[in-house]
């Protein structure tokens, strides 16, 4: 499960944008995610759902929203329908007891803070 969810994380960070822009990969990416989430033994593959979430919202960057190129304009603007949902999965790993996984919802979190 975890070589799974890493592997999409980066089938994610390398896929072109048009692609990414889908709502069928989105949906499928944050299923994903959801199912290594909910495994309570195994805080890497924990780890690495996230690492899927992170991987799919650093397409968009952290920077100010105008000077935003196109193409990242158009990758936020197909996960924003999601993005609460990307927020809740992010701020329940907070809670986390691994530090690593802490760390990485904390990434995401700061990543998408500046987001509409």
């Amino acid at each position: 499960r975890q070589m799974s969810a890493l592997a999409a994380s980066s089938l994610v960070a390398n896929m072109p944008s048009k692609v990414l822009t889908r709502t069928e990969v989105i949906t499928t990416v944050l299923t994903c995610s959801t199912q290594t989430l909910k495994d309570k033994k195994f805080w890497k593959v924990r780890l690495s759902g996230l690492e899927l979430l992170l991987s799919l919202v650093s397409r968009v960057g952290i920077q100010k929203m105008s000077t935003v190129d196109s193409e990242k304009q158009l990758i936020m603007e197909a996960i924003l329908p999601y993005k609460e949902r990307i927020m809740d999965l992010a701020r329940r790993s907070l809670a986390d007891s691994e530090a690593q996984v802490t760390a990485t919802a904390s990434k995401i979190s700061v990543t998408m803070a500046w987001w509409p």
